[in-house]
């Protein structure tokens, strides 16, 4: 009988455990999918690196960094240096890039910037550790006058400032 009882207890021990242990794994899924486009607000300071060209010519390396603000409702504004094959694109940062973008609830996300040169930058996005930082490769890259340029380029980027 005794055995019976423990046997008993143990079973329901483990059925306990698996429901624990399941409900925890369906929180951590939970809290996984909480971003929006809230997530992304205030100044990210990014590095980006990668290279560019038209095919089929040859690819040029480029690296650089951005100064992005992120308004929380799915507008952004952009300054850039960027270094093509060891030559500065510009003498300082360039301003006035100016685009939109979208966080998923499972923090996933796309963006685009528009150059005022009339480029177009299409990105995809993930942010990671509650908004705090984000990881993002292009997707595509349209000259002003509408030809696809081949890029493979990713970035990182942290937040700079205090979140409101």
């Amino acid at each position: 009988m005794r055995r019976k009882l423990m046997k008993k207890w143990l079973c329901q021990d483990t059925l306990v455990a698996t429901v624990t242990a399941l409900a925890l794994l369906g929180a951590s899924h939970a809290q996984a999918g909480t971003c929006s486009n809230r997530s992304l607000r205030g100044n990210y300071g990014f590095t980006f690196t990668g290279q560019l060209g038209q095919a089929p010519g040859p690819l040029i390396p480029l690296e650089g960094l951005a100064l992005t603000h992120f308004d929380g409702k799915g507008s952004l504004s952009q300054a850039d240096f960027a270094v093509f094959n060891g030559v500065p694109s510009a003498p300082d940062f360039v301003e006035g890039e100016t685009g939109t973008y979208t966080v998923n609830a499972d923090c996933t996300g796309t963006a685009t910037i528009n150059f005022p040169d009339g480029r177009q930058l299409d990105l995809k996005l993930v942010v990671v550790k509650g908004g705090s930082e984000v990881y993002i490769v292009v997707s595509a890259l349209t000259a002003p006058d509408g030809t696809p340029l081949f890029v493979t380029t990713r970035s990182h980027g942290v937040r700079v400032d205090q979140a409101d």
